[in-house]
Formats: structure tokens, C-alpha cells, sequence
């Protein structure tokens, strides 16, 4: 019988965890996990209250019901992501010239410039989309350097980011060198045949410091033990021993603090107020008739009050109608909510509300563009060293020695200008998300579908591309709200 090993988490992996989740969770916006009950809590009518149903004998139609309620909740409810575009913007600030490489170090690369990751991604691309973005969702980028196979005279390094949520596992010793670090992938391993099917399997791999150099080892667990949090692993690979290596070839950056965790909250609060405008307009899509003064327990009324309401109503019944709600106030609350966002998003905490019509001081402004030149600048002397670091792991694999000759350099020249301007792209990016509320669109879209509209996937694109700021659609809209 194969031996079984046994690995342990880190307590401050465990400890940061359940943040890490949440800010992946906003960022990538996926609907299954927004419109989970972790993001969006049940309300008191969806509740499924089994015991207390058993124990007031309420019927199995009264417990279906509240499943319907959630299932129709959870379908007219989108996730606005501000994450994204936010992030994008930042990019285009810190990033608007390319790095700097010394001739020794462009010339070591080579092709590799444009291909650093082995999957077709440049140095810059590299550090865009990688490195800073994990910096900015986590604080914790973590650059490996490998070589696809040691046995090799001429290996191809590269560079490889691994998520903080897949690092598990490391040590460090007093002096802050790391000793051993441990991270776990899911992949489909080598099938001999078309035939043979194609079945994930769970990995860890660890590097751990030896004298000469480390040792990298590979373990492997079934999938279905993916979410336990002990795991049976059993050796895949026998260790290997990379050799001329003073330190693990692991770059990181451990104590930095994500930059989502300043609004994550805002936009939670937000998701929630927008999912009950949504739902509540939704709900009021159609004009709802009740009825009163009717025997329910006469089939006969209901079948006649069911089959013809506009027409016939049994003895009698008389008709009413239930006024719609008004959305006015969550609508306000917000357009305050994502205000308060870009705000925290753009580090001016102190900055005036986007409806105000004060002038902010001169001194306030200048005090906050030179804070944020002076944390853009401190970012970007971090990446510059995160570089270095791992473009030196990447000269011992080609069996270059000496560092000093090899360097990258960022731009770090941020101007009033340039912070001027990128306020600019955020203030139009709030715009465009108050044009465009999607409130305002399931609103039609709801209309819509029982519509008499000859082609209605049509109308359904011409909503989609409206801009409900012109007069047209605003009247379009009072007029279908009965204003």
C-alpha cells in the first residue's frame, strides 16, 4: 500500500482567507456566487423553515412557494462590477510607459520578453495583469521562477503568479528567509489515449531550501477531496534537487494590504440595494387586479375570475388595483452608495459628494494628489524590486552569476497632470454607471416580454443600448410608470 502523507495550512492563510474569497468574489462577479446567500442574504419570506412548517402544519405549497420566491429573486438580480473598470483605470496610470531593461538584461531574455510566462504573455503584460492586479485584489503578488525540466542544458525559465488563496502552506526562519513553501493546483494529468477521459485531479508542490540549493516535490489527492480540509496525498513525483540556488526562487511581496478592502463593503451594501430596485420593479412590471367580496372555496367564482378578469366577475366581486411602490428613495440611496464607492476607490475620502455644487479647497486637492503620487510611487518602487528579484532567479537558471548587470527600471514619474486625468476617467466612469442603471432596463425588459411585440429579442437589444439620460427615454419611462 502506497504511503500517505498529511499537510497542514498556514494560520495566516487561514486567518485571510475568507477576505481573499470575498474580494476574488467581487471582482470576478460570477452570478451563481453573487446570488449565493453569503452576498445575498434570504429574506424573511424565503426562508425554508422546515421545522417550524412541520410543527404549524403549513402546506407543501406554502414551502414551495418560498423556493419560488428565492429562485425568481436570485433571476432578477445582476451584479454590477466596479472592480473591473476601477482596476483597469488604475492600470493605465501606473503603467503608461513600458519597463526599462538594461542590454545585458534584454539580451539574456530574448524572445522571452514577449513571452515570460510561457503562455504568450509579455514582461509588461506580465507585470500588468499579474503582478499588479493580484497586488491590488490581495496585497500578496507571489512570482515563482521555474524551469520546465532541470535536465535540460538550455532551460527556459519563466515566470508564474501564484494566487494567495493556492499558497497554503511556508515557513520562514528569523531572519526572514523563506525555508520551505507549499501551494496547491488542480490539472488533468497525461492520458495516454484519446479514449481515456479526461478527469481533474488535485496537486501540491513544495520547494523546500536544502544546502546546495531545494528540492521541489509533487503530491497528488482525488478531486473529491478538493474542500477537505485534511487530505490523504500520495507522492506523484520524486523530489528533485535544483542545485546553485542560494534562496527558493519565490518573489513576494507578504505584508502589503489589499486595495479592494477599502470599498468591498460599499459595493456588498450596494449589490443588495440594487438587487431589491431590480426585484421590486420587476414585480411591479404588470398591472396586479385583486379581487374582493369572492368565495374562494367556490371553484366555480375562481375558475370564472381566473379565465375572464377584465370581463366577468361573479356576483358580488368588485376589483381593485395595488399601487406600484415607489423606487424614488432606493434609487437615491444608490446613486449615494456608488459615489461613496469611487470615492474610497480613488483614495478622496474627503472629497465632496458628486451632486454637491461647493467648490472643493485648492489646498485639500493638492494634499490628496500628492498622497496619491507618493503611494503610485511606492507601488511602483515595489515592483521594480519584485522584478529584479525575480529576473535574478531567472539569470541563475540560465547560469548567469552576476546581478548587477541585469536590471529593470519603471517610470515612476507621475505628474498633477496625470493624477488630474485619471480622476477625469473616474468621474466619467460614474457617469456612465448612472446613465445606464440597470434597474431601469429590467424595468422594460419586464414589460416587454408579455408584450404584444412582434419581435421581441429586438426590443430586448434596443434596451440594452438605450440611454435612459435622454428626455425621450425619461418620459418613456414616467409614462410606463403612470407618472
Amino acid at each position: 500500500m502506497a504511503s500517505t502523507y498529511n499537510f497542514y495550512q498556514h494560520p495566516d492563510f487561514e486567518m485571510m482567507r475568507p477576505y481573499w474569497e470575498q474580494y476574488r468574489d467581487l471582482f470576478e462577479g460570477k452570478h451563481k456566487v453573487m446570488t449565493s446567500s453569503k452576498y445575498l442574504p434570504y429574506h424573511q419570506l424565503e426562508l425554508q423553515r422546515e421545522n417550524q412548517d412541520a410543527t404549524l402544519n403549513f402546506p407543501t405549497s406554502a414551502v414551495r412557494q418560498r423556493s419560488e420566491l428565492r429562485a425568481i429573486r436570485v433571476q432578477n438580480t445582476n451584479y454590477t462590477n466596479f472592480i473591473c473598470p476601477i482596476l483597469d483605470i488604475w492600470k493605465g496610470l501606473y503603467f503608461r510607459k513600458d519597463v526599462y531593461l538594461s542590454e545585458d538584461a534584454l539580451e539574456m531574455l530574448g524572445d522571452a520578453l514577449n513571452d515570460i510566462d510561457g503562455e504568450g504573455c509579455s514582461l509588461q503584460g506580465f507585470l500588468r495583469d499579474e503582478i499588479f492586479e493580484n497586488d491590488y485584489l490581495y496585497g500578496r503578488p507571489i512570482i515563482l521562477v521555474d524551469a520546465p525540466s532541470a535536465d535540460t542544458n538550455d532551460p527556459r525559465a519563466y515566470f508564474t503568479i501564484l494566487d494567495p488563496l493556492s499558497v497554503k502552506d511556508w515557513h520562514q526562519d528569523e531572519t526572514g528567509k523563506l525555508q520551505f513553501i507549499r501551494w496547491e493546483y488542480v490539472a488533468i494529468p497525461e492520458r495516454q489515449s484519446p479514449q481515456d477521459e479526461p478527469k481533474e485531479k488535485l496537486f501540491t508542490r513544495i520547494l523546500q531550501l536544502t544546502e546546495r540549493g531545494f528540492t521541489s516535490a509533487i503530491y497528488s489527492a482525488e478531486k473529491d477531496d478538493y474542500t477537505a480540509e485534511v487530505k490523504a496525498w500520495h507522492l506523484e513525483q520524486e523530489p528533485i534537487e535544483i542545485t546553485g540556488f542560494d534562496s527558493l526562487p519565490i518573489v513576494w511581496k507578504r505584508f502589503g494590504e489589499s486595495a479592494v478592502k477599502d470599498y468591498s463593503e460599499e459595493i456588498l451594501r450596494h449589490h443588495k440595494l440594487e438587487s431589491s430596485l431590480d426585484n421590486g420593479l420587476a414585480a411591479q412590471a404588470w398591472q396586479r387586479l385583486y379581487a374582493t367580496g369572492i368565495d374562494n372555496t367556490d371553484a366555480g367564482q375562481v375558475a370564472a375570475l381566473t379565465a375572464y378578469t377584465l370581463f366577468l366577475l361573479p356576483e358580488g366581486g368588485t376589483m381593485g388595483q395595488v399601487e406600484p411602490a415607489e423606487p424614488q428613495a432606493l434609487e437615491r440611496r444608490i446613486a449615494r452608495q456608488q459615489d461613496l464607492i469611487f470615492r474610497k476607490a480613488m483614495r478622496q475620502l474627503r472629497a465632496l459628494p458628486s451632486d454637491s455644487r461647493a467648490v472643493q479647497a485648492a489646498e485639500t486637492l493638492r494634499e490628496e494628489q500628492n498622497n496619491m503620487i507618493s503611494i503610485i510611487k511606492s507601488r511602483l518602487n515595489d515592483y521594480q524590486v519584485i522584478l529584479n528579484d525575480a529576473l535574478y532567479f531567472y539569470a541563475l537558471y540560465m547560469g548567469v552569476e552576476t546581478r548587477g548587470e541585469y536590471e529593470i527600471k519603471l517610470d515612476d514619474d507621475i505628474t498633477d497632470q496625470d493624477i488630474s486625468q485619471t480622476l477625469m476617467l473616474f468621474q466619467a466612469l460614474q457617469t456612465d454607471f448612472r446613465q445606464l442603471p440597470e434597474t431601469k432596463k429590467q424595468f422594460l425588459k419586464a414589460m416587454i416580454k408579455d408584450a404584444p411585440i412582434a419581435d421581441v429579442p429586438a426590443a430586448m437589444v434596443e434596451v440594452d443600448s438605450a440611454n435612459f439620460e435622454t428626455p425621450q427615454a425619461s418620459r418613456l419611462l414616467q409614462a410606463l410608470a403612470g407618472e
